[in-house]
């Protein structure tokens, strides 16, 4: 017995005195011994012990000490993860004598959190890993998390605000640790918690994290922002999703999904096996007992002989482990017939708690569930008897039920240690009836948090850039826990297992059974000189294998060949890229393009050119447009496009894009509408001829297997009154629509606009509201028409705008604020006579953005990489020094691109009829998934550009600068529909 008191009072010293991990923790042989003689124990029993189990002599064993003390303490030491090894100890007999006489735990607040640091390599090589891809999905997001405020958390949330997110943290009363939440503090982290607040005070808390910044994630422990959330959403809520921490949450968050009432995604943490195998089966279990024994000591514990647990789950098992090797004996309870079969199967005694609970002196709910150990079990508990909580979940002891009886008393002597008096009968209520580890203790040990803090940060990756993301509960895949496995044994020193050799599906031990390949779907294999998979680094002999229309791998072609032999090949002599993106056309003008190659002194002097082409052009019938769209959509397939946002006027252009089979957003334009017309009762007739033209695209997209989707395109605010665009773009929000605008084209939209920029438009667009204030000196029009839609409720991730050209920084900040993509013409605008874009400050600010040709009235072509050449020459002339110029822009012409039109981006919000108040809503539009790189899963939409340069570097510029007219094949879902003539390019 002394030997196990000896080994259990190391152990919970150490993890006292250190919060460092006991599970696979590797022990000197004389640690035990040199801990058992600072605690006063019998120093040779526990040597003696643990030096059997590092294989030392056994007869050297029976003399130190009594051997079946041995042999029971081996169990011990196997039950709590620890083991011996005297070649490569992480504790030797020095590091816990240091640990007991200047322990971390008693250290300032920063001295803990360097501390915890110095042992989380995961987070640290996941944010080596974000920095040196360049990556930037946490730049300047708004997150509110709800952790136990401690070293670890520190740790976690300081690393997200050095990677540039915006974090408000809080937690309840009971879980802050005050000179941690200082030291936050002082990094500028918005810190909402305190040691003294009430449970109404805790609330506020809460509130006043989910409204700090713009919201676009929720860490969540116990899905307590999760349900604040939903009772009373932040006004401008853009949430793209929540990611959870524990069991108890994960259930509730199951629950509001089967309720309807979970309008996001959520993604489950607690379930990647890198967290529940080692944070729940560890980590709390070990905590839970050690916590335990520090308050009521080791030999209390052990005297109190039975046990009973509720819930069999990840965190009972392990706690049930070890209370059996401490010698207790352990009866399970759990309703879950499945749970109860395992623990009896794992050799425990399974009984309904209100049975067992008659004879039980140690009783530990970790259930997650509320009103587990009800009133009537602990009235039927006997005198002594021990109670706590594993979990995270209120009242998981029924302690205010039972409190309100007569006969009962509660005395609250501390925080840690309650009694709780029923008649004659004394029960100790440990933690106030709140999980004992993280409100008495220290929490869940420093090396176990890394790896569940690192799931919390993959968790964050898959909401914030992974598209498409449906409302309710997601799991992390598989791969994800075996890359940050891999990061912690690298850390341990663990050499890697080679990979398991490639499964042949087609052996079988039945000698007269053969497999076939028939049925097999067809595989093709795009290779290429260089294949730019865009997030990542080009790759030199570089290929994309496709599969059923989406990308099943990349890599070199070599790699490729080898993996799939069965391929057919196609090669490409050039440069592969995604296919790429044009943001802003007008398809149904192709046909006027004498326009597009003359240049004009102004916008007026393009409109009287435009107009007088445009007015006698045959209406009805004879009406070219629907030929000079599809005219206009090879023009862009040629070019290496696979998707486009295109303005549509006229009935004959409305199925271009379908028909080619181009993705992207087909745009109803509507023009000369005010608010009188509204008044008079029009609006009913403008839904009408919007729905009717949703109908005709989504028919034929439907029929053609497009992924193209129609989309509002309220023309401009010079075009257009308030109230009419205000409607068309909550019509479009209502109808899981996409919306496209022109802002910022025309000098008179500027702020506050120049006398004598009107250029006589009012004549021929007939909004009287813009023309009547735009140029009376009122500050409200005087602000720029990002200020007025703004103010109308219009700026939202559901809206991309085209040119952008007379918008200041302000107008700018807030286009970034809302979500709202900008899709730049540099050529249309030269051609027609305007400003430049101030394409350096888009650039250096982080704007979201898009290049488009407009239409060729007003562009000299329709090749999306001319648009790009105009653009870098741009930037460069303004001043743009970094050296991210090409890479920058090959994202603007594919993944960018994608991300203004609309590529799975979650949406939140729309304006109401009565204030500009933004209502809680999931809008999921996803006209053009790809192109998302050449990643696994994406779209095959990709395209081949000639090059004749020989460096990554040198490639890239060469697309960028004079790619025009040089695609020489375009893929649209894995297939070829475009190849350029008189070119051998196919293998």
């Amino acid at each position: 017995m002394d030997s196990t008191v000896a080994v259990l009072e190391t152990l919970v010293g150490l993890a006292r005195s250190t919060n460092r991990s006991i599970a696979g923790a590797r022990f000197a042989p004389d640690c035990f011994a040199a801990a058992a003689a600072a605690t006063g124990a019998d120093s040779a029993n526990a040597c003696a012990v643990v030096s059997a189990g590092a294989g030392a002599d056994a007869a050297g064993v029976v003399a130190a000490a009594d051997a079946t003390d041995a042999a029971g303490m081996l169990p011990l030491l196997a039950a709590f993860g620890a083991r011996v090894d005297a070649a490569r100890p992480d504790f030797t007999a020095a590091d816990i004598e240091a640990a007991l006489a200047d322990p971390p735990a008693g250290r300032s607040g920063r001295e803990r959190i360097d501390y915890a640091r110095a042992h989380m390599p995961c987070l640290a090589a996941l944010a080596a890993q974000y920095r040196e891809a360049g990556e930037t999905w946490l730049d300047r997001v708004g997150i509110a998390a709800n952790l136990i405020i401690e070293p670890k958390t520190a740790v976690f949330v300081m690393l997200l605000h050095d990677l540039g997110a915006r974090i408000a943290l809080c937690c309840n009363a009971s879980a802050s640790d005050a000179a941690v939440i200082k030291e936050l503090s002082k990094e500028g982290i918005a810190v909402y918690a305190n040691r003294d607040n009430s449970p109404t005070e805790d609330l506020s808390c809460l509130h006043a994290a989910l409204g700090y910044s713009i919201l676009k994630a929720i860490i969540d422990d116990g899905a307590g922002l999760a349900r604040v959330f939903y009772q009373k959403p932040p006004r401008f809520e853009e949430l793209r999703g929540i990611c959870e921490e524990t069991t108890s949450g994960v259930k509730v968050l199951e629950d509001m999904a089967a309720a309807r009432v979970l309008k996001h995604p959520a993604v489950a943490v607690n379930d990647i096996p890198i967290k529940t195998d080692f944070d729940n089966v560890h980590g709390t279990a070990e905590t839970v007992l050690f916590t335990t024994m520090h308050l009521l000591g080791v030999k209390t514990v052990l005297g109190l002989r039975r046990a009973l647990l509720f819930g069999y789950g990840a965190v009972g098992r392990g706690i049930a482990k070890r209370l059996a090797a401490m010698g207790l004996a352990v009866t399970v309870s759990d309703p879950d017939p499945v749970a109860a079969l395992r623990a009896i199967h794992d050799g425990f005694s399974v009984q309904p708690g209100l049975t067992a609970a008659k004879d039980a002196m140690l009783v530990i709910s970790a259930s997650g569930e509320a009103d587990t150990v009800s009133a009537e079990i602990l009235a039927a508990l006997p005198d002594g008897a021990v109670v706590l909580s594993a979990g995270g979940t209120w009242q998981e002891i029924a302690l205010e039920e039972i409190r309100k009886s007569p006969d009962v008393r509660w005395d609250q002597r501390d925080l840690d240690r309650c009694r709780l008096n029923i008649g004659e009968k004394k029960l100790t209520v440990l933690s106030r009836g709140l999980g004992v580890n993280y409100t008495s203790g220290d929490g869940n040990a420093i090396e176990i948090m890394d790896l569940s803090f690192a799931g919390q940060f993959e968790g964050l990756r898959m909401v914030l850039t992974q598209e498409g993301l449906a409302p309710g509960v997601h799991r992390l895949p598989a791969e994800t826990a075996q890359r940050i496995a891999d990061i912690r044994l690298a850390a341990m020193g663990i050499p890697k297992e080679a990979p398991p050799r490639k499964r042949d599906w087609t052996r079988t031990r039945f000698s007269d059974i053969k497999a076939t390949s028939a049925g097999k779907p067809r595989v093709t294999l795009y290779s290429a000189d260089w294949a730019f998979p865009v997030r990542k680094a080009a790759i030199r002999e570089g290929a994309v294998l496709v599969k059923d229309g989406k990308i099943a791998a990349s890599g070199t072609r070599a790699e490729l060949r080898r993996r799939a032999p069965e391929a057919e090949e196609i090669h490409l002599p050039g440069a592969l890229l995604p296919g790429l993106v044009n943001g802003h056309t007008h398809l149904q003008y192709t046909g006027m393009a004498d326009l597009g190659q003359r240049t004009y002194k102004g916008m007026k002097d393009w409109a009287l050119a435009f107009n007088a082409v445009y007015d006698a052009i045959p209406k009805g019938e004879g009406a070219p447009w629907k030929a000079w769209a599809e005219a206009g959509a090879q023009q862009l397939i040629r070019s290496g496009t696979t998707a486009a946002a295109d303005f549509i006027t006229d009935t004959g252009a409305f199925t271009a894009l379908v028909d080619a089979g181009l993705g992207g957003l087909a745009c109803l334009e509507f023009m000369g509408l005010t608010n009188k017309m509204y008044f008079d009762g029009e609006w009913e007739a403008w839904e009408k001829k919007f729905r009717a033209f949703v109908e005709i695209v989504r028919v034929a997209a439907e029929e053609a297997g497009s992924r193209a989707q129609a989309a509002m395109g309220p023309h401009a605010c010079y075009s257009l009154d308030a109230l009419p665009i205000q409607q068309l773009v909550k019509l479009a929000y209502r109808m899981d629509l996409r919306s496209h605008m022109h802002i910022g084209e025309a000098p008179m939209e500027a702020a506050p606009p120049a006398p004598g920029s009107e250029d006589g438009f009012g004549a021929r667009f007939g909004a009287s509201e813009f023309y009547k204030n735009q140029f009376s000196g009122d500050p409200y029009w005087a602000g720029g028409s990002v200020n007025r839609m703004e103010h109308w409720g219009v700026l939202g991730p559901w809206l991309h705008i085209a040119h952008g050209i007379y918008i200041d920084e302000n107008g700018r900040k807030e286009l970034r604020g809302r979500r709202v993509g900008v899709c730049l013409c540099p050529r249309s605008n030269a051609v027609i006579g305007l400003a430049e874009a101030p394409v350096r400050q888009y650039l250096q600010e982080g704007s979201l953005l898009a290049l488009g040709t407009d239409s060729l009235s007003s562009s000299p072509s329709l090749d999306i990489l001319a648009e790009a050449a105009a653009f870098v020459a741009l930037a460069k002339k303004q001043g743009y020094s970094r050296g991210n110029l090409h890479k920058r822009t090959l994202e603007i012409l594919t993944v960018d691109g994608a991300r203004c039109l609309g590529a799975g981006i979650p949406e939140v919000g729309y304006p109401t009829h009565d204030a500009w108040h933004y209502v809680n809503r999931l809008k999921s539009r996803n006209p053009h998934p790809a192109p998302l790189g050449l990643i696994r899963g994406a779209h095959a939409d990709l395209c081949c550009i000639r090059a004749e340069s020989h460096t990554e570097t040198d490639v890239l510029a060469e697309i960028c600068e004079d790619g025009a007219g040089k695609n020489i094949a375009t893929v649209i879902g894995g297939k070829p529909v475009y190849m350029a003539a008189g070119s051998d390019i196919i293998g």
